[in-house]
């Protein structure tokens, strides 16, 4: 979610886009100044175990079809 604000954020501010789609909302911070935070910070989807990764030396050497099926996308 951090990631996906951040390019909004700076797409808007770039003049790319015309609005941020993320739904935010303004809270008070750690420094007592107010900042925006996305509103639906949780997202429900998100997969919290068995998740799969790739070192960079493995990513390097594979194809994108060998990258698929060790990541369970493949046909």
């Amino acid at each position: 979610m951090t990631a996906l604000t951040g390019l909004y954020t700076w797409a808007e501010a770039q003049e790319l886009t015309s609005r941020n789609p993320v739904a935010m909302k303004e809270i008070i911070g750690r420094s007592g100044t107010v900042i925006q935070v996305p509103s639906g910070a949780k997202v429900k989807d998100a997969k919290l175990s068995n998740v799969k990764w790739l070192t960079p030396q493995a990513w390097s050497v594979m194809t994108p079809s060998e990258v698929l099926d060790k990541l369970g996308g493949g046909q």
